[in-house]
């Protein structure tokens, strides 16, 4: 079976010397990544943010493909996520802004190409949030299982079930509803997050 996880900012869980940040997501992608690949049974792809094309390489048996066209990554000003500033890098906020303006749409809603060529069996991604919002924007009707994993209780906000405002961590509340609807399967952390979601989105 051929599996993709999703996180954009997971490289130092697999590259240390990029010294890059990585949160509690992040950590626990790579955990699954390694731990599914160790068995032997799937072929397991990671996909990893980058702000320039990287060739793919596989770690720890698990292959790292780098996407540069996420447009969630862009999203606040300047639009773009450095761990170390470079000033060859400032050619990055003009571009970024015209993307910007191009996209139009919410960037949630815009499809990653890249994503669809890797000809998934399954994908996984972690937490209510933009990225995964455009995952499965991006694998609808593509024959991929996209499967969400919950990565707080904050998932589940009011702001979601009234499909309106935003959640206190800024996610609007119309792209968390619809990304919990549209989810083919969701994976709770614990009973409570599963009774809950019975409760507010009948999943």
């Amino acid at each position: 079976m051929k599996i993709g996880i999703v996180a954009l900012e997971a490289r130092a869980l697999f590259e240390p010397a990029s010294q890059a940040r990585f949160g509690g997501a992040e950590w626990r992608a790579a955990t699954f990544a390694k731990g599914l690949a160790a068995t032997g049974e799937h072929e397991i792809t990671m996909v990893l943010g980058s702000l320039d094309p990287e060739s793919a390489r596989t770690v720890d048996g698990v292959r790292l493909v780098f996407d540069t066209t996420f447009p969630a990554r862009r999203r606040r000003f300047p639009w773009l996520r450095w761990s170390r500033f470079r000033p060859s890098l400032l050619y990055e906020i003009p571009r970024a802004g015209l993307r910007r303006l191009r996209w139009g749409a919410p960037p949630w809603r815009v499809r990653v190409p890249s994503l669809a060529a890797l000809e998934l069996d399954a994908v996984l991604c972690f937490g209510v949030n933009e990225v995964s919002a455009t995952v499965l924007h991006s694998l609808a009707g593509s024959g991929a299982r996209r499967v969400l994993f919950l990565a707080s209780d904050g998932d589940l906000d009011e702001a979601f079930v009234r499909g309106e405002g935003k959640a206190p961590y800024g996610v609007p509340g119309s792209l968390g509803r619809a990304l919990l609807e549209d989810a083919d399967a969701l994976a709770v952390q614990r009973v409570g997050q599963q009774e809950r979601l019975r409760e507010r989105f009948d999943r």
